[in-house]
């Protein structure tokens, strides 16, 4: 069955520290470096984790970085699961980061998840200050194409209540 994949997000230009790759502490570490956003430390929370004090991100930011790792590692069905159970993120937090994020597949979707869930904080974002870019996204092939943001996403998901 096999161990978790442990995700670990690494600034562009910035290297975690090689005994934490070579350690034993993670049998399975997947390290990804990213600029996804434009500030690396937005939404980094200081956490004292077994006597260790360690950097991690907030609930608000990681879901930003699950959905840029969807569909490749994460099902959008999973991510949208997740995603409708955050009720209580931060709204101001969540906006600084959405208008920081440089992806415009991760802001699509996470309005798109956001909007579906009907979630209680939604409403307050102001949209019009967040990068969605032009044209059109496919992240599903076959799929359904949701005008409203632009994505094409897979049927099961679409349709799912």
């Amino acid at each position: 069955m096999g161990e978790e994949p442990t995700f670990l997000y690494e600034p562009s230009g910035e290297h975690i520290p090689k005994w934490l790759k070579t350690s034993r502490l993670f049998a399975n570490l997947q390290i990804f470096s990213t600029n996804l956003f434009s500030s690396s430390e937005l939404g980094i929370d200081l956490l004292e984790v077994g006597g260790y004090e360690v950097f991690a991100s907030s609930p608000e930011r990681a879901i930003l970085e699950v959905l840029s790792l969807s569909p490749q590692y994460y099902s959008l069905m999973d991510a949208y699961y997740v995603t409708e159970m955050l009720t209580t993120l931060r709204v101001n937090l969540l906006q600084e980061l959405l208008e920081m994020s440089r992806s415009v597949k991760v802001n699509r979707l996470f309005l798109y998840f956001a909007d579906k869930a009907q979630l209680p904080w939604f409403r307050r974002l102001n949209v019009s200050k967040i990068n969605l870019g032009k044209g059109k996204r496919a992240l599903a092939n076959p799929g359904v194409y949701v005008e409203k943001y632009q994505i094409t996403v897979p049927q099961e998901l679409y349709d799912y209540e």
